[in-house]
């Protein structure tokens, strides 16, 4: 297999140190292994003076994709440019498109612009999820030294999470930094620490929202953004929800709360700040405190897995809910201090939809309820088990 050249520049002085190897042209075949192929430093210099040339002409004022020229590099310097495709995460892919939009009238420029950029859009990747291996592959380069915090392993790995996040879609660096946690930001800061990889723009520029960064978290917590991170994140045994739509019901269901809730709050905020932590960190234990009960972090201090429990069993079946408890919601919360599963354990798997299924447990009553919420129309399917009915019954 060919492999195409590919290095981050912080300053342009570093490149041309490396002239030396660059220029060889190739390496010695090893038992094995094919040669590898390498632009010389001359060559990849032009290549990338030609794209900046056009992209920053043909893309200008509000449909700019880099700050600057040194930007504009710097970021070049990370693309695959000995591939001469024009589709995939290339170097010809984009100076393609920017001559494209060169040509383009200013209103079809935007078709054009965003692919151009640093991300790619959805015509200079190799992946279906728009701009992603962009991201990876400049942030990998741009950010090595503070590889630890990546939140992944590898590129493949870091495109699959980078589809989690909220997409770049028509990149501009005009509007990209103020989008907050966003692939857009992402791809900003990227671009930056490709010419400056400071903490201050890696870590912005990382898959992870941090709260002191550039790309944090802002406005209210969002269901869609909840769900994109949960159904990335917690899959096979730490899977939370059984469909898209059962996750968006009961997230319709949880109070929205705010963006920076992290613990002790019973809000779409908190459950969303652990779906990022399952991310970009573990799913063991934080699948758990994304999921409907919260175990015991995204719910309150007192009463840990009930009140979400008596909440979603309300919402979900509230006519069984009014003939057990009228209006007494405390009634349900003591009830419910009685059953297996109400204490948590925030430090395990306390939640998953494969041990939900039966069993006189909370989770599997809380399962119910997220099914009923999911399927109104056959509620009554599920409400006996929401309270304790089969098969959240005892098992022989």
């Amino acid at each position: 297999m060919k492999h195409s050249s590919r290095f981050v520049v912080g300053a342009w002085a570093g490149a041309l140190a490396l002239g030396g190897v660059w220029a060889a042209g190739g390496c010695q075949s090893i038992a094995g292994i094919e040669d590898v192929e390498y632009l010389g430093t001359d060559q990849l210099l032009a290549g990338c003076s030609e794209y900046c040339d056009v992209v920053l002409e043909a893309c200008p004022g509000d449909l700019s994709v880099y700050e600057d020229r040194e930007t504009c590099e710097a970021t070049c310097a990370a693309f695959d440019a000995a591939n001469p495709s024009t589709t995939g995460n290339t170097l010809a892919c984009r100076l393609e498109q920017a001559r494209f939009a060169e040509q383009a009238e200013t209103i079809e420029k935007s078709a054009h612009c965003p692919a151009a950029g640093p991300g790619g859009g959805s015509v200079c990747t190799s992946e279906e999820i728009s701009d992603c291996e962009g991201y990876c592959s400049l942030y990998m380069q741009a950010c090595d030294s503070i590889s630890m915090k990546w939140g992944f392993g590898n590129e493949a790995e870091c495109i699959q999470k980078c589809s989690a996040l909220e997409p770049a879609g028509e990149y501009t660096v005009e509007a990209a930094p103020d989008t907050g946690d966003t692939l857009a930001c992402r791809l900003y800061y990227s671009s930056r620490a490709a010419l400056d990889p400071s903490e201050e723009n890696c870590m912005s520029a990382s898959l992870y929202p941090y709260a002191d960064q550039k790309c944090k978290p802002i406005g209210d917590p969002d269901c869609g953004h909840y769900c994109d991170i949960v159904e990335v994140a917690c899959v096979g045994s730490f899977e939370v929800y059984e469909n898209r739509r059962q996750c968006e019901q009961v997230c319709a269901n949880t109070d929205p709360g705010g963006v920076l809730d992290n613990g002790g709050q019973d809000t779409v905020g908190c459950r969303t700040y652990h779906a990022y932590n399952a991310l970009a960190l573990s799913e063991l234990p934080h699948c758990s405190h994304s999921g409907p009960a919260g175990n015991g972090v995204c719910s309150f201090v007192d009463d840990g897995n009930c009140i979400p429990y008596c909440r979603l069993a309300k919402k979900g079946c509230s006519e069984a809910f009014d003939e057990k408890y009228g209006d007494d919601d405390a009634a349900c919360l003591e009830d419910c201090r009685t059953i297996e599963g109400s204490v948590p354990n925030a430090m395990v798997n306390g939640y998953n939809v494969a041990m939900a299924q039966r069993g006189d447990t909370l989770q599997c009553r809380i399962l119910h309820a997220a099914r009923a919420l999911e399927d109104p129309d056959n509620e009554s399917t599920y409400c006996d088990a929401v309270f304790g009915g089969a098969p959240c019954v005892e098992e022989d």
